[in-house]
């Protein structure tokens, strides 16, 4: 007989954790400015190089927050404004260093389309640095001085090698220019003198007068004043609202008894099965006032004529 073994003894049971909320998880140490700055640092040049600009902002203003004075992340902060055309944040930044941030201030007026702050600006300021030179090329050409523009942007033009970044642009400036100076001396002439033009010729229209509308009647001379009060305005013929009937010239007369009932009218006769059944009414009438040699038939007890059978149970 085997021996007896005993059972093991069992786990005691675990009480099942509970699903009550014990309020919010306690925030997490933030971590010292040592360990968060180079984080922060290295996505930012990531951002500015993929052209996140929006994304790079926002890494800043985290900078600025641990080192608010930092002058290098202070000018990151102001060129990434530039980029997103954030004009009115760029020119509040540029002012609280008005003496290190005065070409920027300059040109966020400028854009701000505030030209006479920018032209007191440039008049101190300018000179024959390239920056300066390319803004006052841009305001003379917006204030429609094209004539000094050409000549800054061909100065400026022939410093600046074939394979620079802002070659292209400069070209595409100076061509805007001469194209509008081309027109104020003699574009405007071309188009008015050439065959394919719609214009009649000038004589034409300096010794003709502007044609009046078709429909013009003019005044009688009695009614000319001096008075701007306008002429009182003629009322309107009402229109009849019933429709004209157009009838034709070889129409017979209307029928005069057209307003009688139908069977009063002279023309009137009754429908054919009426007049029928009214001569086979008559016809029996005449038979029964003259009298039949053939007897009538006799009439037993119960109403019943005599040939026929009384009905019943048998």
């Amino acid at each position: 007989m085997p021996p007896r073994t005993t059972a093991p003894a069992s786990k005691p049971t675990q009480p099942a954790p509970s699903r009550r909320w014990n309020g919010p998880k306690a925030a997490k140490p933030e971590q010292p400015a040592e360990v968060r700055l180079p984080k922060l640092f290295a996505s930012l040049v990531d951002q500015i190089n993929g052209e996140h600009y929006a994304n790079a902002l926002r890494t800043t203003n985290k900078i600025l927050r641990l080192e608010p004075t930092n002058d290098a992340v202070l000018q990151t902060k102001l060129f990434l404004l530039l980029q997103l055309d954030r004009y009115l944040e760029a020119l509040a930044l540029a002012q609280e260093k008005s003496d290190e941030q005065v070409f920027e201030r300059t040109y966020c007026l400028y854009r701000l389309k505030r030209e006479d702050e920018a032209r007191e600006v440039l008049e101190k300021q300018g000179g024959d640095d390239r920056r300066w030179m390319l803004l006052e090329a841009q305001l003379k050409y917006r204030e429609g001085d094209y004539t000094a523009a050409q000549e800054l942007y061909e100065t400026l033009l022939a410093e600046t090698p074939e394979g620079a970044d802002d070659h292209s642009d400069l070209l595409t400036n100076l061509r805007a220019t001469q194209s509008h100076i081309a027109f104020h001396t003699s574009g405007y002439l071309s188009l008015l003198h050439s065959p394919d033009s719609t214009l009649p010729p000038l004589e034409a229209l300096e010794s003709a007068l502007a044609p009046f509308p078709p429909n013009y009647v003019p005044p009688p001379t009695s009614a000319i004043s001096t008075s701007t009060s306008l002429p009182a305005a003629r009322p309107r013929a009402r229109r009849s609202r019933r429709a004209k009937l157009n009838i034709p010239a070889n129409a017979p007369p209307p029928d005069p008894e057209r307003w009688l009932p139908k069977k009063e009218r002279s023309g009137y006769r009754p429908s054919r099965g009426k007049g029928r059944k009214d001569r086979g009414g008559r016809e029996k009438e005449k038979l029964l006032t003259q009298g039949s040699a053939a007897p009538a038939p006799a009439v037993q007890a119960g109403g019943q004529k005599g040939g026929a059978k009384k009905k019943g149970r048998k």
